[in-house]
């Protein structure tokens, strides 16, 4: 899957956009330096804007051995020419696991300055039901399996009929 490429020339209209995002999202250059984000983004590493804008990914992130997965993903993402998207598992606020999506987009700027958007979608719940669906797919298998094994042997068995007249 090919990473989704846009320009970012028109800043106040990629802001907009930015905004009306609900899961986190930040925009970073090639030495990892956020160069913008959106609200939830700023609400997720726990900084002020104008604390992040400018500074390096990890400098940015009080909380960094908790979004160490996330900051070595990114640094991937950052060396590729497409990145593909990648779930990583952080722990929240509470030291529970979260699984999280990590959605790059390819952005350029003025004179074709290369540009990383990426997403943080906080999917947790969908991999939890999807665990639980199979564990179920599992057990039905299982049940089948057993009946399967007492229907082969109440195969050879054979059954003394009782005659009511006797």
């Amino acid at each position: 899957m090919n990473t989704p490429s846009f320009g970012w020339d028109d800043h106040a209209l990629a802001a907009h956009y930015m905004n009306e995002i609900k899961d986190p999202l930040f925009v970073m250059d090639n030495e990892a330096r956020i160069q913008d984000g959106n609200p939830a983004f700023f609400d997720f590493v726990n900084l002020k804007r104008s604390d992040a804008i400018g500074n390096h990914l990890d400098a940015c992130t009080h909380n960094g051995e908790r979004l160490q997965p996330l900051l070595e993903t990114v640094s991937i993402m950052l060396s590729e020419v497409n990145p593909e998207r990648a779930f990583v598992t952080i722990e929240d606020e509470y030291k529970n696991p979260q699984t999280t999506l990590l959605t790059p987009i390819s952005l350029t700027r003025n004179k074709g300055e290369r540009l990383l958007a990426i997403r943080i979608e906080d999917v947790s719940e969908m991999v939890n039901e999807r665990a639980e669906i199979e564990a179920e797919k599992l057990a039905v298998i299982d049940r089948a399996e057993t009946l399967k094994q007492l229907n082969e042997e109440l195969e050879g068995c054979s059954f003394l009929h009782y005659n009511k007249e006797y």
